[in-house]
This record gives C-alpha cells, sequence and structure tokens, in this order.
C-alpha cells in the first residue's frame, strides 16, 4: 500500500499524481515520491527529506535541523512544527519571506554602497551569477531549490510558481526583481542597470553583433530602447524591483 495514500496534498489528484502525471518517464517503486524542505524566515534551508512530502515549511530563525528531525518525529509528521507554504512544483505563498531578503538586502545596499566609491562593482559583484544575492542558483535558499527542481526529471511539467504581494514567478523573475531593486536603493541610476542587464543577456547568449555600433544607435532593438536587449520578462520583474525600491506598488 502506498504510505502516502491518504496524504492531504495527495487527496483529490489524478491517479498518476504520485508520478507527476506521466507513468512513463517516471516511476515510484515505493511510494514515496519528492523531498520536504524546511527553511527559515528569510528563506535559507535548514533541512530537507526524501520522504515523499514536496511541501515547504517555514521555522522560526535559529531553528536547526536536529530541532527539526525531533519535531518530525522519524518522518511521522512531515512538517514538524514549520508552517506550509506551498510544494515545490506548486505554489508557494513567500510575502513575508520575501519582504525579508528585500529588506535586507536593500539595507546593504543603501548602507553600504552608499559610502563606497564603487557602488556599481559592488552591486553586480553580489546579484551576478553566484554571487551572495544570487536567488535561483543557490541551492541554500528556497530559490535555489525550486529552480534546481523545476529543472531536474522530478519537476517534470510542474514549475515552482512563489507568489508574493500580488507578483507571481519562479526563482529567475524574483531574482530579476530583487536586482532592481536592491540598485534602485544603492542609488544606481535605472538606465545604467536596464541597458547593463541586456548586455549581460547578450553576452551570455553570445550574440555579440548586438554591440555593434549601428545596432546600438539605429537598430530596431536598440541598447536605448527599452528592453534593452533584455528578454522582456525579465525586464519587466527588474523594471518593478526599481519602481518599488521607490516606494511604488
Amino acid at each position: 500500500m502506498d504510505p502516502l495514500a491518504e496524504a492531504p496534498e495527495n487527496i483529490g489528484y489524478s491517479s498518476y499524481h504520485y508520478v507527476w502525471n506521466n507513468p512513463i518517464k517516471f516511476i515510484d517503486p515505493d511510494g514515496r515520491h519528492g523531498e520536504s524542505t524546511h527553511i527559515d524566515a528569510d528563506g535559507n534551508v535548514i533541512a530537507e527529506y526524501d520522504d515523499g512530502d514536496n511541501g515547504v515549511y517555514v521555522h522560526d530563525n535559529g531553528t536547526t535541523q536536529s530541532q527539526v528531525d525531533e519535531q518530525r518525529q522519524g518522518g511521522k509528521y512531515t512538517g514538524g512544527e514549520g508552517k506550509y507554504i506551498g510544494k515545490l512544483g506548486g505554489n508557494l505563498g513567500i510575502t513575508s519571506i520575501y519582504s525579508n531578503i528585500l529588506e535586507k538586502h536593500g539595507a546593504e545596499a543603501e548602507g553600504h554602497f552608499g559610502k563606497d566609491p564603487a557602488v556599481l562593482l559592488n552591486w553586480v559583484k553580489r546579484v551576478k551569477q553566484g554571487g551572495d544575492w544570487d536567488l535561483k542558483n543557490n541551492k541554500k535558499t528556497i530559490f535555489g531549490v525550486a529552480w534546481a527542481f523545476d529543472h531536474s526529471s522530478k519537476g517534470g511539467q510542474n514549475k515552482t510558481n512563489f507568489i508574493s504581494n500580488g507578483m507571481e514567478g519562479n526563482a529567475a523573475d524574483f531574482g530579476n526583481h530583487r536586482a532592481g531593486y536592491t540598485g534602485t536603493k544603492a542609488g544606481i541610476p535605472e538606465i545604467m542597470q536596464k541597458i547593463g542587464a541586456g548586455v549581460i543577456k547578450q553576452l551570455k547568449m553570445k550574440n555579440y553583433n548586438s554591440f555593434n555600433p549601428q545596432n546600438w544607435l539605429y537598430g530596431p532593438d536598440k541598447f536605448f530602447t527599452a528592453p534593452h536587449h533584455d528578454r522582456q520578462r525579465d525586464y519587466e520583474c527588474n523594471t518593478l524591483g526599481m519602481k518599488q525600491a521607490k516606494g511604488g506598488n
């Protein structure tokens, strides 16, 4: 018998929910698919368990893995004493978590960068891929865990959708939003942020012809015209972050 057949998150779904609705591609020999993820109030990962539960649970800051182990009672209570906010491959309500991240990173951008002549370089160092503030590539945070899940065989066709204060999107979307927010808090001009994002995007795609001076000034998709050679969705999230940093909605 499937040990998770009567788990709340499985009730009401199709007969093939246990293999992400793709029984040809995936199997679940023991009925325990998925991993529960336990995070703190800032989205940092405390522990992960291969327990058949893709749920995400928020615990108070300072909670340790040993404490979560004890709360789970050998897996009897997969979430322990954590607050359930959704699951990987589904919707995750992160309003309070993301607010904490923006507050901390925004304060650091204002307090540190504002006194440093190398403001731009310090900001880029943090938000670039692999930087301290990189969201989707940091598996020590829920954003990195979700990004890895969405791009693995476990995720299948299911993609994690983060929700916070009316904004919805994946880990990359929130990373772009946070970059715009902190860049503006650091005092970096919007046009510089937008063109810089487009330059980085074109370099990643190896579209070196985009840097032809004629394209900069006269091409149909100019660096000086939105979305500044950036991907449209990335540009929108980045711009929204800038707007919110100035007190907009």
